[in-house]
């Protein structure tokens, strides 16, 4: 049985059961009532029928007929053959009708037909129906040698009559028509709760069959309930799924590319030794040793920026970090490097006592990995600073890093740390380079819980600045 399916059996099965119990409540306290009503009607026909008997005895005849005129006692006596010994002229007291004479002796008729029923009864009383009337049936004993049987004519209908109520005609049609209702609302509510199911999982077939694009509509992620903030997040889910298999499939594209441009020039300078005299094979082989090189250094930047894994969920090995002091460290480092172009590298520590929690390796090859690159995009004589400072507000530790060069166009800004991608600089040259560095650094400080921007300098240059969670913080007084 579908979901759809089930839900409705399930509504209609608890509705079902709350109109059981409502019924049965409503019959117990009926019940109740009709057996409180029951009594107080026995007493009052065992009273007022002997008081009957004891008039109709004791009085002259006519002064006895008289008394059938009166609307005080709705009671029919006989006696215990059947024979009529008193009955109201008028039967409008209690069920509102006019006065009939037709209607009045097809009831003494049959009230004297049950009078054998009732004086044969286990029970002194009993309740009975006649043409659409409710009767209470009792024996009376007048304290003469003979017993009678009295009727008393009873307002309203008893609990003999529910199942006729229910099975009335215009009853019938009201209760179907209600259950009709019910059971459009039910499919009604049903619906509204499996349709987007449905909707999703036909969406995520559609994923599934390679067609990524697939979203739900926004009539249902606009839905102010939990299924419209599932739709929503599935949504996001499946916008995440697209634009990783874009990435991946970027990234394949990308790698080949890379790994074909090296391995074709060691191709072609194998084609070229076979054919070129010895004294060429050298600086043959010195080409084919610099694509080596260059292949191994791709390859290695492509395992460890695969290490670090998608979103960076990696775990890193939590120990203190003094930036500070490596920052210090890195710049000496890679100040040779500088020196032989005429570039000069500071380092400008605000706050030099600055710790975060993570591994001092990681944030070494992102920091490194900034540094070398600042190197190589700034023109000689010129200087790169590297600095390190504290936003107290959000507790995070800034290592900023500026060169000197031409930036970068404000359109390739977003796509700096997207892997493999070289941006053009001001004299429109594809630079150098794998393209991996930056997004390392990237994954690398996202691992450590931080960010990574890049922006252009206001007097030219590029500045990238990480933000990294402090674990203890320091401000070294000059």
């Amino acid at each position: 049985m579908g979901l759809f399916a089930r839900i409705v059996v399930w509504f209609l099965v608890t509705i079902g059961a709350i109109l059981v119990v409502v019924t049965g409540l409503l019959v117990h306290l009926h019940a109740r009532a009709e057996s409180e009503r029951m009594t107080l009607w026995s007493d009052f026909l065992d009273e007022q029928g002997r008081l009957l008997v004891n008039l109709r005895e004791r009085l002259p005849v006519q002064v006895a007929q008289d008394l059938e005129n009166l609307k005080l006692h709705p009671i029919f006596l006989y006696d215990v053959s059947g024979r009529l010994l008193f009955a109201p002229k008028q039967l409008s007291l209690f069920h509102l009708k006019e006065p009939d004479e037709n209607e009045r002796a097809a009831v003494i008729r049959e009230l004297g037909l049950l009078v054998p029923q009732v004086k044969l009864a286990s029970e002194q009383h009993q309740l009975l129906t006649v043409r659409g009337g409710s009767y209470l049936g009792g024996r009376l004993d007048a304290g003469t040698a003979d017993s009678r049987v009295g009727f008393l004519r009873l307002k309203g209908r008893s609990l003999l009559d529910l199942r006729g109520m229910l099975l009335d005609e215009t009853i019938g049609w009201w209760i179907a028509f209600i259950g009709l209702i019910i059971g459009f609302l039910c499919f009604w509510l049903t619906r509204s709760l499996v349709k987007p199911i449905m909707e999703m999982q036909q969406t995520s077939r559609t994923i599934a069959e390679g067609r990524f694009h697939a979203r739900l509509p926004q009539e249902l992620t606009s839905r102010f309930d939990e299924l419209g903030a599932l739709a929503a997040d599935f949504n996001t889910m499946a916008g995440r799924i697209e634009s990783t298999i874009k990435d991946q499939k970027q990234l394949l594209w990308d790698v080949s590319h890379e790994i074909r441009t090296p391995l074709t020039r060691i191709s072609l300078a194998l084609e070229l030794i076979r054919q070129a005299r010895p004294e060429k094979w050298e600086q043959l082989t010195g080409k084919m040793e610099k694509n080596v090189v260059r292949l191994n250094h791709l390859l290695q930047q492509i395992l460890e920026f695969s290490r670090l894994g998608e979103n960076a969920d990696i775990t890193v090995e939590k120990q203190p970090v003094a930036l500070g002091q490596l920052i210090e460290a890195l710049v000496e480092e890679v100040r040779f490097e500088g020196d032989s172009s005429g570039k000069t590298i500071t380092a400008v520590l605000g706050s030099r006592e600055v710790s975060v929690e993570g591994s001092e390796e990681l944030l070494r090859r992102a920091i490194e990995n900034v540094l070398l690159n600042a190197i190589r995009h700034t023109p000689p004589g010129t200087s790169i600073s590297a600095s390190l400072s504290v936003d107290e507000p959000s507790g995070n530790a800034i290592v900023r890093i500026a060169d000197s060069g031409g930036g970068v166009p404000p359109e390739d800004l977003p796509r700096l740390f997207t892997p493999f991608f070289r941006g053009a600089g001001e004299n429109k040259e594809i630079p150098e380079g794998t393209g991996l560095g930056l997004a390392i650094v990237q994954r690398a400080i996202q691992a450590h819980g931080g960010k990574v921007a890049a922006r252009n300098a206001a007097g030219g240059g590029l500045v990238i600045e990480m933000y990294i969670p402090c674990y203890r913080s320091e401000v070294a007084v000059s």
